[in-house]
C-alpha cells in the first residue's frame, strides 16, 4: 500500500475538481477517499483507516479527512525520488504562449523519461512482491509480466499504469478466472493487444481495469 501511494501522489502542483469543488493538490499529496482505497487494496474501509493511522504514527504521512475527500500528504515526498528533476531557465527569445522554441520537445522528452522511470519502479516493485511470495501461481504470473512475451518485449503498457497487481490482488483475479476455466495470461494477453493499439492509453489502472473486465464478464 505504501509503494502504491508513493507511486500514486502528484508530481507537480495542480488543481482538480472533486466532487464539484476545485482543490488544490500539491506535489507529493493525493486527493481520494476511503472508500475508493479500499478497492484499490482490495480491503475494508477500517483496514485502510488503520493502515493510514500507522504511517501517520510513523510520521510518514499526513491525512486531513471531511465530507468530501480525504487528502494524504507525503511528508518529506522529494528524499523518496530516485532522481529529481531541477528546472532549467532556456536561453532564447520566449513567444507570447510563454514557451521557449525547445520547450515542448523538452516536455516530450521528460514525459517519456517519467514513463521509463515508472516502468523501473514497478518492475523493482513486481520483483519486491515476488521474493516475499510462496504463491506459485502469483510468482509464474510475475514472471509472465516481467519477460517477453508475445509481442517479443517486456509488458511496457501494463508495467505503466498504476494499481499494479500485488499478491492479494492476484488472489481475487486468479479466484475469478478459475472458477471460468481461463487463464491469467490469456486475460493479460488481450489487455496488453488493447493498450499496444492505443498507445497505453485506454486505461490508467492495470489492477481496476483487469478487474473490472473479469467481473463484467464473468459475473453477469
Amino acid at each position: 500500500m505504501w509503494i502504491y501511494l508513493l507511486l500514486d501522489v502528484n508530481h507537480e502542483e495542480r488543481k482538480i475538481v472533486w466532487n464539484k469543488e476545485v482543490v488544490v493538490v500539491k506535489r507529493g499529496e493525493k486527493i481520494t477517499s476511503l472508500r475508493k482505497l479500499s478497492m484499490e487494496f482490495n480491503c475494508s474501509r477500517e483496514k485502510v483507516r488503520h493502515f493510514l493511522k500507522l504511517l501517520i504514527k510513523d510520521e510518514m504521512c499526513n491525512t486531513d479527512y471531511n465530507t468530501n475527500y480525504t487528502h494524504i500528504k507525503i511528508c518529506n515526498y522529494d528524499s523518496y525520488q530516485v532522481q529529481q528533476h531541477t528546472d532549467n531557465t532556456a536561453d532564447g527569445h520566449r513567444d507570447d504562449t510563454g514557451m521557449t522554441p525547445g520547450d515542448t520537445n523538452k516536455n516530450d522528452k521528460e514525459g517519456k523519461e517519467g514513463k521509463e522511470e515508472l516502468i523501473k519502479s514497478n518492475i523493482e516493485l513486481y520483483k519486491k512482491w515476488q521474493s516475499e511470495s510462496s504463491n506459485d501461481n502469483y510468482r509464474f504470473f510475475v514472471d509472465y509480466i516481467l519477460k517477453l512475451n508475445h509481442t517479443g518485449e517486456p509488458l511496457k503498457y501494463c508495467l505503466q499504469l498504476k494499481g499494479q497487481i500485488n499478491e492479494q490482488s492476484f488472489n481475487r483475479l486468479y479466484g475469478i478466472m478459475k472458477k471460468n476455466g481461463t487463464k491469467m495470461t490469456d486475460k493479460i494477453i488481450k489487455l496488453e493487444e488493447r493498450l499496444l493499439a492505443t498507445n497505453g492509453k485506454s486505461a490508467k489502472d492495470l489492477n481496476l481495469t483487469l478487474g473490472n473486465w473479469l467481473q463484467n464478464k464473468f459475473t453477469k
